[in-house]
């Protein structure tokens, strides 16, 4: 497998992102469970995956199931844990005095992964000083943000304003060190090839959740018309 080093200069194990994408999902089912071992066949049918699929996925993690009994359920969600630094503090901030930044400021799930929001910017000067719960909105300004980001260590941004800011204020927090974007805006940016996005865009993913559904309803109302055309 091959080794990476990441921001902090610890070598990792490279993951590919789909695997990641499935490693994330075992990690929620697994938190769900109450049992002290579970078999990868288990985890398959409630991920939706083949066991060897799970199998081979969880030849990333320092490991191994036991025979006829599987994996230790705590043990593994330590692996999972440790391979997505959960217990490792991560200091964020949020561009974008809305509301769903400021949901995101007062979002009490990120504790539990390790993640703090340390300071919410907005690019509109008039929402400037106003209050989410005990941070200040401060002003997009340059000097600013360079004195946030150093002090707080901070390496990802999540970003949630209008579209037609998006790209400029992007292009801000990568002048000044942030190379993860949370892109929570629907336009498609273009970044250096060290700065990682993870769209988050709401109204693409809703899209995307109308169309499966009909899809799915279209189905069974195709399965009913030719069941009851057989009668």
């Amino acid at each position: 497998m091959t080794l990476l080093k990441n921001l902090r200069g610890v070598a990792m194990i490279y993951i590919p992102y789909v695997v990641l994408e499935r490693l994330k999902e075992y990690r929620k089912i697994l938190l769900n469970l109450d049992c002290e071992y579970v078999t990868s066949e288990e985890i398959a049918k409630l991920a939706g995956v083949s066991s060897d699929l799970v199998r081979r996925d969880f030849m990333y993690l320092k490991i191994n199931g036991q025979k006829k009994k599987g994996y230790n359920r705590i043990a593994l969600l330590t692996e999972l844990d440790e391979t997505f630094a959960v217990k490792r503090n991560l200091n964020i901030i949020v561009v974008g005095g809305n509301r769903l930044g400021q949901a995101l400021v007062t979002y009490d799930g990120f504790s539990s992964c390790g993640v703090r929001v340390v300071a919410i910017f907005d690019n509109n000067p008039e929402n400037a000083g106003k209050f989410v719960e005990d941070l200040v909105i401060l002003s997009l300004e340059p000097d600013i943000l360079r004195r946030v980001i150093k002090r707080f260590s901070v390496s990802i941004a999540a970003v949630c304003v209008l579209p037609k800011d998006a790209q400029r204020v992007v292009d801000l927090l990568v002048e000044n060190g942030i190379v993860g974007i949370w892109n929570f805006t629907p336009v498609k940016l273009a970044v250096p090839e060290n700065v990682i996005v993870v769209d988050a865009d709401l109204t693409s993913s809703l899209l995307m959740l109308k169309r499966l559904v009909d899809t799915k309803v279209f189905q069974k109302s195709e399965a009913s018309n030719a069941y009851t055309s057989q009668e």
